[in-house]
């Protein structure tokens, strides 16, 4: 499975779009109002290509699954509270320790110990599976590592 790249002719050509906000080599960016209107024709029955060439793009340099997948995800995002919004920068990474309240802070730590718990748990459950098997059939595992 091959990532397809832009070439720089095309990265120009799709720059020149007024539905672009970003774009690269490798990836593209569109703005809010072109995730709105692709919404819009999609309730209104239209494919994905034709979609795109209404909004001024060339299907031949998007690619079909680039534009279906597009369409898909602005269905997904018009179900979200924040609507259409690139959100990746306010909800992406670690939360903020630094920024919690002592009563935040405690909860966040209290979640940390519940998880680390729970893996501790299944790791000694392996564990005593682990030497179950080993118990139960010292002589074949014997076998195997003499071969």
């Amino acid at each position: 499975m091959g990532v397809n790249y832009f070439t720089n002719k095309q990265v120009k050509e799709l720059q020149g779009n007024k539905y672009v906000k970003h774009v690269s080599n490798k990836a593209i960016t569109y703005t809010e109002e072109c995730k709105q209107q692709l919404y819009e024709y999609s309730l209104q029955g239209l494919k994905a290509k034709e979609s795109f060439i209404k909004l001024g793009f060339n299907p031949l340099i998007l690619g079909k699954r680039r534009m279906q997948s597009l369409v898909e995800r602005t269905e997904i995002q018009a179900k979200r509270l924040d609507g259409f919004k690139d959100t990746r920068k306010v909800n992406s990474g670690r939360p903020q320790i630094l920024n919690m309240s002592t009563e935040e802070l405690l909860k966040y730590k209290n979640h940390q110990i519940l998880l680390l718990t729970q893996e501790n748990i299944a790791l000694k459950k392996n564990d005593l599976i682990e030497r179950q098997a080993l118990q139960h059939y010292p002589k074949k595992q014997k076998d195997k590592n003499s071969k």
